[in-house]
Parts: structure tokens; sequence; C-alpha cells
């Protein structure tokens, strides 16, 4: 995590300084990107494949924007909004475009490559995978450059969550899932009808419908509801859920033990773990 005065903490481990005007990181295999107030982006950690982004594999080094995959920098990479990681690669949003860089997605490039035009309102990174939402909350993952996969929604996403399968939230609570390499796998959770909305029970007599947050790492998925806690299902071979043993869990079942709503730590779902902080984001703050 970035702690309030730049230092990257991971697993207990002993802090290591970012940035001094980072107010985001997003972490990958072996590395970690920073977005600073001013809109650009420094990465800092293995290169092996390009995640770096600068062309050159420098430590704590600034993204560049070029017109090759080999290292070609022609300016730093600006104007950034939102910025997410996975395994060997990033993608970075800016007001009409998304850059990615590294390899993954199809993708093999030692600077960041624009992939797309356009407003992006969300975007998020998993499993080698990169998802964003357009202006009119319609989802699409990144598979190639400029190839792309659509998962089948039915809501208007205002925030994902990618892995195995890509999950997202609507403005109104609803939570949907789907596959996310256009396999046609199911995920779990999902409707018997085949749609992407998430049921409470196998007979689907409800949905889930106030999620506040979303996230998920491999198969498994949670979400902070307003009125049920925190609910995870899925996966759960190293108990990551939290339910108090390690069957698999077909649909959501509760993991906070402190009750509903704000009273339930925000987290973040890394690899066969789950993690929460004692404070309530400012995120979820008034809602």
């Amino acid at each position: 995590g970035l702690t309030a005065t730049n230092q990257v903490i991971c697993d207990g481990a002993n802090p290591s300084s970012g940035p001094a005007d980072a107010f985001q990181v997003s972490f990958g295999d072996d590395f970690r990107c920073f977005l600073k107030s001013g809109g650009s982006v420094d990465c800092a950690g293995n290169d092996i494949a390009g995640q770096l982004g600068d062309g050159n594999g420098n430590f704590g080094a600034r993204v560049c924007v070029g017109d090759g995959f080999q290292g070609n920098c022609q300016l730093d990479l600006s104007g950034v909004e939102l910025l997410a990681s996975s395994r060997q690669s990033s993608c970075a949003a800016t007001s009409n475009q998304l850059f990615c860089w590294g390899t993954s997605n199809g993708l093999s490039t030692e600077v960041a490559q624009p992939v797309r035009s356009g407003v992006v309102t969300a975007l998020a990174g998993g499993s080698g995978r990169s998802c964003f939402a357009d202006e009119n909350g319609a989802v699409s993952c990144l598979f190639g450059n400029p190839q792309f996969f659509t998962p089948d929604f039915d809501v208007d996403a205002v925030a994902i969550a990618v892995d195995t399968c890509v999950c997202v939230l609507d403005a109104t609570g609803v939570v949907e899932c789907d596959d996310a390499s256009g396999s046609g796998s199911t995920c779990a959770g999902t409707h018997p009808n085949g749609s992407a909305r998430i049921c409470m029970d196998a007979a689907c007599t409800s949905t889930i419908s106030d999620a506040l947050a979303i996230a998920t790492a491999g198969d498994s998925t949670c979400a902070i509801t307003l009125h049920h806690g925190v609910l995870c299902w899925g996966n759960n071979d190293f108990g990551q859920l939290g339910t108090g043993d390690t069957s698999a869990v077909s649909f959501p079942q509760p993991m906070c033990a402190s009750g509903a709503g704000p009273s339930c730590p925000p987290f973040e779902l890394a690899a066969h773990r789950s993690c929460g902080d004692l404070t309530v984001d400012p995120l979820f703050s008034g809602m």
C-alpha cells in the first residue's frame, strides 16, 4: 500500500520510498507504478518484460510514449487520470486516450503505446488482462493491439475488478461478472439463466443490489455491501474468502464479522489472501 508519506509497504515488509508527489500506486509481478499529482507515471522494479515503460529499464523511471516497441521514446506520458497494473504490464488513461506498456494483453512493448482513443471512466488489471469502461459504462478488455473482447453485461459500469472473471459494479449497487478470457466459462455466483448478475442463492431469489466496491483475484470475488457487510464467493482453497473453512462458495457469503455497511473495512483481494484496512476509505463515506 501507499502511506501518507509515500512509503510502499508490502506484506509487512520494510517500507520503500515512492515519489514525493505520488497519490496512487499499482502493483504487478515484481514491479510497481506510481501515478503522480502532475499526471505522469513512474515505475520501479523488474523490467524483464518492459513493464517499467521507459524503454531503458531504469529503476524509478518515468513512463514515456514511443512510436516503436523497443524503447524509442518520444515524450513523457502525461495527463494520466487512471492507472492499473497486472503481472508484467500496465495501462493508463488520460482524458481521451488509453495507453499500455509491458508484456501481456497481446502486447510486448517497452514504452507506452496508445491502444484506444476516447474517454475511459474506470480501469482495472488482473491476471495479465486490462479492462476498462467507456463514457457510457460499456466494458471492454484488451487482448492485443488494438483487439478487444467485450464481456456480456446488462449494466453500465462505474467500477471494474478483473482476474479470471471480470466483475463490474453499476451506480445502483448491482454486481455482474463474466469470463474475462472470452472462452465462455461461467463465473461463480452468476444467474442460472446465463445472465452475469450475481445471485444470493442457487434459485436466484435475490441478487446483490447494494454493493459499494468490488475486488477479485483468481476465481475469488468479494463485494462491500451497504446492508450485508462484506460478501465473498468463488474459490476458497486457501481460506481467502474468510468464511471459516476452505470450501468453495458458489454464492455470496458474509466475510466481515463486524456487521453491515461502513463498519466493515475496505479491502483489496490479492492472490490467496484478503486484506482489510481498519478505517473506512473516503470513497465509501456518505453512500
